[in-house]
């Protein structure tokens, strides 16, 4: 599985569920952002992007291989995009 966020704010904090069920934090980072793992069944899938600037969008995607699964974008000053699902 991959999270992908990118967009036009070139910044952003993500939140997501990693590997085994656990939740990392990343702020601040250059975008695009990526982060490739290995899901195991039923584990949840979950990435969310604020926009770390005052304008520009973020774009969240969640990939199974090429495949789109959920993909969600925001707009605006400091906005969220949330993306989730089970794998």
């Amino acid at each position: 599985m991959t999270y992908i966020v990118n967009g036009t704010a070139g910044r952003a904090s993500m939140t997501y569920a990693t590997a085994g069920g656990g939740t990392a934090q990343q702020s601040d980072r250059f975008l695009p952002w990526t982060y490739d793992f290995t899901a195991q069944s039923a584990d949840f899938l979950y990435i969310s992007a604020q926009n770390s600037n005052s304008s520009g969008c973020v774009t969240v995607k969640i990939l199974k291989g090429s495949t789109n699964v959920k993909e969600t974008q925001s707009c605006g000053a400091y906005v969220i995009a949330t993306a989730s699902g089970s794998y």
